[in-house]
């Protein structure tokens, strides 16, 4: 029978690090350049770091929940047997996310890159009565300006998060959208669902850079963002009797 052979991502939780030593020791091999799968026994940060790490290897990510939500990992495996014996029967519900790539010129002119798999948050640098931003949607040919604290693009993924305390809706994981979410908005709010595409935002402004966070990668002195769709998608398996869409309003 084929040796499994995962990558695996550890957190600090109890029983996580004793999860993974039984796998190894019912015969599951660890493999740190050619995995079949990438193995996350942590929480929802656990698994977020693990997508923003091993984006560009294209392996199947499978998340079992040692957190406190667990949203988007297995809930279901109780013992190492469970999910070997998952893995072998290969019946996944598979999800596959897009992340958002983001391309920043810097006051320095300096030009930067990175990518989030939740959400991108544009604040000012600093503290201003207000920001005052304009978004451009490239695919659309729209322009919004936006007045408030900040704006949030959010994914499937990262919509039910700081999206949606802001006011806008949790998308479906299979959607083909972003939410477009303004913060503390007292003038000219937005709260939209588009397409993936091309975004531009920037300060209008003179004197105000801004502050961008990434997932949890911050930029500091932002001149310009433009965002896109990447050509990255993380695939997770679930096994099929874990309701993750219903738990995401949990």
């Amino acid at each position: 029978m084929k040796d499994i052979k995962i990558l695996p991502v550890i957190g600090p939780q109890v029983g996580a690090q004793d999860f993974l030593e039984e796998l190894l020791r019912l015969g599951v091999k660890t493999e740190l350049t050619n995995p079949d799968y990438i193995l996350v026994l942590s929480g929802d940060g656990g698994l977020l770091g693990a997508e923003r790490s091993y984006y560009k290897m294209s392996v199947p990510i499978i998340g079992i929940g040692f957190g406190t939500l667990n949203f988007l990992l297995n809930r279901n495996f109780l013992n190492p047997v469970d999910l070997i014996n998952a893995i072998r029967a290969n019946q996944w519900e598979r999800l596959k996310m897009q992340g958002i790539r983001l391309y920043m010129t810097l006051d320095s002119g300096d030009e930067v890159d990175g990518i989030a798999f939740n959400e991108v948050t544009i604040k000012p640098m600093r503290r201003t009565p207000q920001a005052h931003l304009n978004v451009n949607l490239y695919n659309d040919g729209r322009q919004y300006e936006v007045k408030g604290d900040g704006l949030i693009i959010a994914t499937p993924q990262g919509s039910s998060a700081y999206s949606y305390e802001a006011g806008n809706i949790i998308l479906p994981l299979n959607s083909r959208k972003w939410c477009l979410t303004s913060i503390a908005a007292r003038r000219l709010s937005l709260q939209k669902r588009i397409p993936r595409q091309e975004v531009i935002v920037y300060s209008k402004k003179d004197d105000s850079n801004l502050f961008v966070v990434a997932d949890n990668k911050e930029f500091n002195n932002v001149v310009q963002l433009r965002v896109a769709s990447s050509k990255y998608q993380i695939e997770l398996l679930f096994d099929p009797s874990e309701d993750i869409e219903e738990r995401r309003f949990e």
